[in-house]
């Protein structure tokens, strides 16, 4: 499937700007970004569900961007799961079988074989007021893949389940893709998420790609400050340069490893809250900042320390494992952080 040249505005909004991508046939890719990026337009205008102002769809070498929804080979899940009240499990997986006219013996074969696919297995003669939140999306994902469409489209479908439910359904989602093998394009702003599933993220912002990659090299290597915050969530400050090895960030001196960019003009720096180490006192080596505890978070595993330090107005952000730590700051103290300085990401004006 390609998306080329895609705009799409509502009004004075403009919700898709340029978009172009190439999506491999059974690859599992996730639209990620906050909402209001065009994630969601981008994938109803996959559907045939909103029309694009300008740009083509195409799927299987065939043109799909004027095509009604019911002739796009695709199936869809809902956030919502909008599933059908008055029919049973078995009937709602049914549906497309049954529209497509095909006949009972092969829908019956096929219902069951979903069934099984999701762990739904004697759960067929329920209805949907009767099935948990997550037994509901199960029996959506079924239906949508009855059919077997040459495309599955998935808007945000674990957001509005429980954190435990969410997790335990992911998996079930990555095993079913990769039995079935089916291209599956996925809606979603939780980074997890995206994080666990993707063969490939997509990373939107304000109608735009800002990376595309896999999931490792998004988040090891983004591209752009948006990127770094929104999915690996990095302290990013402004910086200047002093020489080819140095920067100033706020009133302290840093030391960087990596090029860089160019000749000269503004800088973001960045790194991430788990590639800073702390202790009580100052070591020799680059990059050791005095600081002080501001708040600590305890997350079971590990606990997430806020520091005022001297690289500018935010608080510095740090994770630190609980097991082996072994330093354990406590509100109000001082401290000493240090960034290594193959750590520090930078960024000139265009990322």
């Amino acid at each position: 499937m390609a998306v080329s040249a895609g705009r799409k505005s509502f009004g004075a909004f403009t919700a898709l700007d340029g978009i172009a991508l190439d999506i491999l046939e059974g690859e599992f890719i996730c639209f990620l970004g906050p909402s209001g990026c065009g994630k969601t337009t981008l994938l109803r205008c996959i559907a045939g569900l909103e029309s694009m102002d300008s740009g083509r769809i195409v799927q299987g070498g065939i043109d799909i961007t004027k095509l009604p929804p019911s002739v796009r080979d695709f199936g869809i899940v809902f956030q919502s799961y909008a599933l059908f009240p008055n029919l049973s499990v078995h009937d709602n997986i049914a549906y497309g079988l049954v529209a497509q006219g095909q006949p009972r013996p092969m829908i019956v074969e096929r219902v069951a074989e979903l069934v099984a696919l999701v762990g739904l297995r004697g759960q067929e003669a329920k209805y949907p007021a009767q099935l948990s939140g997550g037994q509901q999306q199960r029996v959506a994902l079924a239906r949508a893949l009855a059919p077997m469409p040459g495309l599955l489209l998935l808007d945000e479908p674990l957001s509005a389940l429980d954190a435990k439910v969410r997790t335990h359904l992911r998996r079930e989602l990555r095993d079913v893709h990769r039995k079935v093998g089916l291209t599956t394009i996925m809606v979603t702003h939780d980074r997890e998420e995206a994080l666990t599933l993707a063969d490939r993220i997509a990373v939107m912002n304000a109608g735009r790609f800002e990376q595309i990659g896999a999931p490792s090299e998004v988040y090891n290597e983004p591209a752009t400050p948006f990127v770094a915050d929104f999915i690996a969530a990095m302290n990013l400050y402004e910086a200047t340069r002093i020489d080819n090895e140095r920067i100033r960030c706020g009133s302290v001196e840093l030391g960087v490893s990596r090029a860089l960019p160019g000749a000269s003009g503004p800088l973001t720096c960045g790194f991430k809250p788990e590639d800073a180490s702390l202790a009580f006192e100052a070591a020799a080596g680059e990059n050791v900042i005095p600081c002080q505890v501001m708040d600590i978070e305890n997350l079971g595993s590990m606990m997430r320390v806020y520091l005022a330090a001297p690289l500018g107005t935010a608080d510095v952000r740090i994770d630190v494992p609980l097991s082996g730590a072994s330093v354990i700051p406590r509100r109000g103290e001082r401290i000493f952080m240090r960034i290594p300085p193959e750590s520090i990401r930078l960024y000139g004006p265009g990322g």
